[in-house]
């Protein structure tokens, strides 16, 4: 069984699971909701549906728990009484800012969002920028900053390519100035991507390895109202699935057991210690079971 951060200070902790006051006990530190921001131009649409369906994944693997919300631009709707920058989320108020490059640098935003020395920018520009100016201002030191640029062949459309290249010019420039400079020095990191498939394995990593390091600041499990987290011969209930995960190929093995076997739901509540990862993975099953899942029916066994 694997849980970060469970309060292991001293054996008393352990030995006193069941006893006292729930106010008495160690309280955890709850883990927050990490709020992403995935800025880009429109030509990297693919990989903005990636990095959802990242985020997805690893919600999704914490049953109960949501780990990530997502702020896409195209998922909001956008009232005529402003425009659309002011109405879009500031990414300095999130937890991690994400940027995609290709061949594009974006659209540029009305004059209001020009620097203080008066040079216009992109959406995507302003959004960087702010998210910097953030991370310098607050004191946890966020938003961090992930950027990617896809490595894919450029084209252009014959109808357009004056606007295209300048496109591409501007993002050069842009590159020039915050990630490598005109005479070959690298000044800030970033990743490198060659697709849209290559971009998602690239991100989950770095989203693993970025929540990783985030959670060792944390405790997962908030003792004075889930109670004690060492369950000794106490079955492991739905309430404790946040503290069971780590092991999917064992849970499958045993669901996939449970539904042959035509096991009742009874089974896991004898209380051994066999049955607290058995009752681990009728819960898990339940949480995952589909609409059209057949009915069980207990098979008649043998007495002993």
């Amino acid at each position: 069984m694997a849980f970060f951060g469970a309060v292991d200070a001293n054996e008393d902790i352990r030995n006193d699971a069941h006893s006292g006051p729930a106010e008495s006990r160690p309280c955890a530190m709850e883990i927050p909701v990490y709020k992403v921001f995935l800025s880009s131009p429109g030509d990297v649409l693919p990989e903005r549906d990636r990095a959802q369906a990242v985020i997805e994944r690893l919600n999704a693997e914490h049953r109960g728990e949501q780990l990530f919300s997502l702020t896409r631009w195209e998922q909001s709707y956008y009232s005529a009484t402003g425009t659309f920058q002011e109405q879009i989320p500031n990414p300095g108020e999130h937890d991690l800012v994400v940027f995609v490059f290709w061949k594009r640098l974006g659209t540029e935003l009305p004059s209001a969002y020009n620097r203080p020395d008066g040079t216009s920018r992109t959406g995507t520009e302003y959004e960087f920028e702010e998210a910097r100016d953030a991370r310098e201002q607050r004191a946890d030191q966020l938003p961090d900053i992930l950027v990617y640029r896809k490595t894919a062949k450029i084209t252009f459309d014959e109808e357009t390519v004056g606007v295209e290249w300048a496109q591409k010019k501007a993002l050069d420039q842009f590159w020039e100035r915050w990630f490598r400079s005109n005479t070959g020095h690298y000044i800030a990191g970033f990743q490198t991507v060659t697709d849209a498939g290559n971009f998602e394995q690239q991100f989950e990593l770095n989203l693993r390895d970025w929540l990783r390091r985030r959670q060792a600041r944390h405790i997962l499990w908030n003792i004075a109202t889930q109670g004690s987290p060492y369950r000794g011969l106490a079955p492991l209930e739905e309430e404790q699935s946040g503290l069971f995960f780590g092991r999917d190929a064992d849970i499958g093995r045993a669901r996939a057991r449970f539904i042959e076997a035509a096991i009742g739901p009874e089974a896991g509540r004898r209380g051994t210690r066999g049955s607290a990862g058995f009752a681990s993975a009728r819960c898990a099953a339940a949480h995952n079971r589909p609409s059209t899942a057949p009915v069980l029916r207990r098979r008649q066994l043998p007495p002993p």
